[in-house]
């Protein structure tokens, strides 16, 4: 991803899921953004903007002011399947959608499908008809390559109609949701082409998790929600979805795994979940756990490097850069 403007960043002054008021509880001046790589003569005209995390004190969901344009996607990279742990978890999913759920000769759509892997998957094990929505041309091409078939097209209720195979009976949204600034627009596209009885799968970071496992590089510009239980309950309720299935998967410190509907056929094992979402006392504790990691992280370095251990790293992902820029380490540190 090349430098880009970002003289277009959005700040957001309600909370997107409900209206609700916002209250900040962590907050940094200059974060770079996650995912932009730079060539040598870009390196002092890095862009670094403001990373302002708040909670809504209605349904509790956890998000960030900032919202970045949709053009920091075309050029995105990230792909998880250069681990086989990660490999091993979507061919799970696959799986589950044929032996769970008797997806069979069945119509699947997939919304942020990145390299086609988890397509592939469920097009291998069912004998399924798939189609993607990806945006970045670098994940586009290895879906090309595995023969997935893609729309370049941001996906929304605007854009939905661009699925040549709808209706579907099964949308999949996987670490996707949490990127996406207007949620309702977003679920009105995934209920207009889910036909009754199909299923969503949503899989997101989960906020509970994060806090109490701690992988706190999880806040970055592109992770705009932070779902927890009730708040991706409520988001879902307002759509007329359902939720069936809900379990929480090892997938990044800790995700959200929901299966839904929003027929009537399903028997629907709707009630909230037990666990309540963060309150603002527990947010602010939080705030003070994640400055005091960030900050034992930085001592820990320049410990090291006064007895005269080099230090040494290695790659340049979304959550490194975070971690590096959020404890203040700089080339002078590694």
């Amino acid at each position: 991803m090349q430098p880009a403007s970002f003289s277009d960043l959005r700040t957001l002054r309600q909370c997107r899921s409900c209206g609700g008021n916002l209250v900040d509880f962590l907050g940094y001046d200059r974060v770079p953004v996650a995912g932009t790589y730079l060539s040598e003569s870009d390196l002092d005209h890095e862009p670094l903007l403001p990373l302002t995390v708040a909670l809504c004190e209605d349904c509790k969901l956890v998000q960030l002011r900032e919202v970045l344009p949709d053009h920091v996607y075309r050029s995105y990279r990230f792909v998880g399947t250069g681990s086989a742990g990660y490999r091993a978890h979507l061919e799970w999913v696959a799986e589950s959608l044929v032996a769970r759920w008797g997806m069979r000769n069945r119509r699947i759509l997939e919304i942020g499908c990145s390299d086609g892997y988890l397509l592939a998957q469920v097009r291998a094990r069912g004998d399924n008809w798939v189609f993607g929505y990806e945006p970045s041309l670098h994940l586009r091409q290895a879906c090309a390559r595995a023969n997935i078939p893609v729309s370049d097209a941001f996906f929304s209720a605007r854009t939905v109609d661009r699925c040549p195979i709808l209706p579907v009976d099964v949308v999949i949204v996987r670490h996707v949701l949490e990127h996406v600034d207007d949620l309702h627009d977003f679920l009105c596209g995934v209920t207009a082409a889910l036909a009754p009885p199909g299923i969503l799968v949503i899989e997101v970071p989960d906020i509970i998790a994060t806090m109490r496992t701690g992988p706190y590089s999880q806040f970055y510009h592109e992770h705009l929600s932070y779902f927890g239980p009730t708040s991706l309950h409520r988001l879902l309720a307002q759509h007329g979805l359902h939720v069936l299935e809900r379990t929480l998967v090892d997938v990044h410190g800790g995700s959200r795994y929901v299966v839904c509907s929003r027929a009537n056929g399903l028997q629907a094992a709707d009630a909230p979940p037990d666990e309540p979402d963060l309150d603002l006392s527990q947010a602010s504790a939080f705030a003070a756990r994640v400055q005091a990691y960030f900050r034992g992280l930085r001592e820990f370095v320049e410990a090291q490097r006064l007895s005269g251990t080099r230090l040494a790293g290695y790659g340049a992902a979304q959550r490194t850069v975070v971690t590096c820029s959020l404890a203040g380490l700089t080339g002078e540190h590694i």
